[in-house]
């Protein structure tokens, strides 16, 4: 009796360890592709930011800290009121697709200026 349920629990075994590993390798690989994902965007966000070009810089620090992505097309404009970066996200999977990323800001000079404004229009409300 004792070698039969030996048995069938190495045969129930032989089939649920493999699926579990898939499923936890599977999680593993998401949460790196969500942290590449957010790190890019943080990138791309505090370089709209500073409101510089320099988008050189943003090509060696992602690709240096991203674990299964890259980024490319990177893309700046620049208007007086704000800063636009637009970049692609590329992972190396078939699952997950390349995802667009397009982070606004303003402009450091565009907020000090609508600052300056709502400034003097509260003065003006206060006499």
């Amino acid at each position: 009796m004792r070698k039969r349920k030996s048995g069938s629990f190495t045969v129930e075994a032989a089939l649920v360890i493999p699926i579990i590993t898939f499923v936890i390798i599977i999680l593993i690989h998401t949460i790196l592709i969500m942290h590449d994902r957010g790190y890019a965007y943080m990138k791309l966000s505090e370089y709209a930011q500073t409101g510089a070009d320099i988008t050189d810089n943003v090509y060696k620090e992602c690709n240096r800290r991203l674990f299964v992505s890259s980024i490319y097309d990177i893309e700046y404009e620049s208007t007086f009121s704000e800063c636009i970066i637009k970049g692609v996200i590329r992972t190396n999977s078939r699952i997950f697709k390349d995802r667009p990323v397009t982070v606004r800001r303003y402009a450091p000079d565009y907020c000090r200026y609508i600052r300056s404004q709502n400034i003097i229009l509260n003065q003006k409300q206060q006499k």
